[in-house]
């Protein structure tokens, strides 16, 4: 997607947003810091740079504009407490500051004097940000590549992974996707469902690692030298259609996560991943 007002949005008129938001904070007595980026350009995902077009001696070429906002401010109170919020869109008329910047000095107020958890189980709610951190764990398993020289979790097709609530789709044309819509290969990317309803049910493939299992490739290949060959960078979580606050509201009892941060994945067959809490 190629929004033409984002794609001139000015350095001022970024700023003046800032502007506001760091105001807010100061209102209650809290410190603001962020970040309000707006850019039309190829993307850049895990892998490096994505380029935004490829051409050949046989004729084939292919195409990728897209213009990109992403707003993200933290809120500190007094160094005892922070409160975060990000979004991020196609289009900068996408985002709301205001209501983000409500929500860090919320967090931030509410995380004032916080007292120790006694040990025990706790039922814990994740917003989608930490959903997010440790969604990405899992991607490198869903590559074929992966599967083939033994570097995925994953043992056989069909083997049950999740709740049965849960699919999980690769998907480069979802709204909120950004990634560029072919690979470094120039084959288009298609849309994988790579868990259904909790059952692992697909994979992405280059084009190499798509002539050994004799189908087509699904437009996810790194190119040469990429060790990696393939990787699904568009994760499309679905599950039930509950809203979050419901859940927050229905939960008598819980352990609040905005996000993770320092994430380390220290045992990659079996997913276990290290990290905190913040904000």
């Amino acid at each position: 997607v190629h929004d033409a007002a984002t794609a001139a949005m000015t350095p001022e008129a970024r700023a003046d947003v800032v502007a506001d938001s760091i105001a807010a904070a100061r209102e209650k007595g809290l410190r603001a810091s962020g970040m309000y980026q707006t850019d039309a350009s190829s993307m850049a995902e895990y892998e490096g740079p994505t380029p935004y077009a490829i051409a050949n001696s046989a004729g084939h070429v292919a195409v990728h504009e897209r213009t990109r906002a992403i707003y993200s401010i933290t809120v500190e109170a007094g160094g005892s407490a922070s409160g975060w919020a990000q979004a991020g869109s196609h289009r900068a008329s996408d985002l709301n500051p205001v209501a983000l910047t409500r929500s860090a000095i919320d967090k931030a107020l509410a995380g004032r004097d916080a007292v120790e958890v006694p040990a025990g189980e706790v039922t814990v709610l994740l917003e989608p940000e930490a959903v997010s951190n440790l969604l990405g764990f899992l991607a490198e398993g869903f590559s074929a590549a992966a599967l083939d020289e033994g570097r995925s979790f994953l043992t056989t097709q069909g083997e049950r992974l999740l709740g049965d609530n849960i699919t999980l789709t690769d998907d480069v044309r979802h709204p909120l996707a950004f990634g560029c819509p072919f690979d470094r290969e120039g084959v288009p990317r298609k849309a994988v469902t790579l868990v259904d309803r909790g059952v692992h049910s697909g994979l992405v493939h280059s084009r190499a690692s798509a002539l050994r299992h004799d189908v087509e490739p699904t437009g996810h290949g790194l190119g040469i030298p990429s060790t990696l060959d393939s990787w699904p960078a568009s994760l499309v979580l679905s599950g039930g259609d509950r809203r979050f606050d419901e859940l927050v509201r229905e939960t008598p009892r819980a352990i609040l996560v905005t996000r993770f941060w320092y994430c380390r994945l220290v045992d990659k067959k079996r997913v276990i991943v290290t990290g905190m809490t913040r904000d």
